[in-house]
């Protein structure tokens, strides 16, 4: 499953119409493109399956003329569902890797990449204060502005339980803000949503 996205746009009339459908500039099979996607402000970020060979995601721009056009292509480290949850705001993108095992088995992370003129840049790495096995921080993502929100369905360490889960906030490119911890089968952190 090589995946596509389709976008839809709405007319005056609050009908929406298919106005684009593109795939990866070089498909790959088993990659899952389209599994996630973000768009703001004329960028979209598409990601891949959890369960993809590769650990990408495909920028793409809104052109003068409406249509979308490839971007870049933002990698990480394989095996670790690297674009398996993405964001973008204007100036910054998030990409999850659930599956980082770096720190502790699945701890999980998320990569911040920050838009200067036309490129992007990895800015460091996003990880828990106190990481701990399948927690997997990254599983969702959402950045709005400065701020990005970083969900860990997992289990939240110290009292938290099995499936409590915790969201944490992080100003861009700045250190966390406080987190917020769910109760035992609570699995805060599964998705996640920002508005500023």
């Amino acid at each position: 499953d090589t995946g596509a996205v389709w976008i839809y746009q709405r007319d005056t009339g609050d009908n929406w119409t298919l106005a684009q459908s593109f795939t990866a500039p070089t498909p790959t099979a088993e990659e899952g493109f389209g599994y996630t996607i973000d768009v703001e402000a004329g960028w979209a970020i598409v990601g891949v399956s959890p369960d993809s060979p590769n650990g990408q995601a495909y920028l793409f721009e809104l052109g003068d003329d409406g249509s979308w056009r490839h971007h870049d292509i933002l990698t990480g480290p394989s095996g670790v569902g690297f674009g398996s949850a993405v964001a973008i705001s204007p100036y910054w993108a998030v990409v999850g890797m659930p599956s980082d095992d770096s720190l502790a088995s699945n701890s999980g992370g998320a990569i911040p990449f920050q838009r200067e003129d036309d490129r992007w840049v990895q800015r460091g790495l996003i990880t828990a204060s106190d990481p701990t096995p399948n927690l997997r921080m990254g599983t969702s993502v959402a950045v709005s502005g400065d701020l990005a929100i970083i969900g860990s369905p997992g289990p939240s360490g110290t009292d938290g339980g099995a499936t409590a889960g915790r969201l944490t906030f992080f100003p861009l490119p700045s250190d966390r803000l406080p987190e917020a911890v769910g109760e035992i089968r609570d699995l805060i952190g599964h998705s996640a949503a920002l508005s500023t």
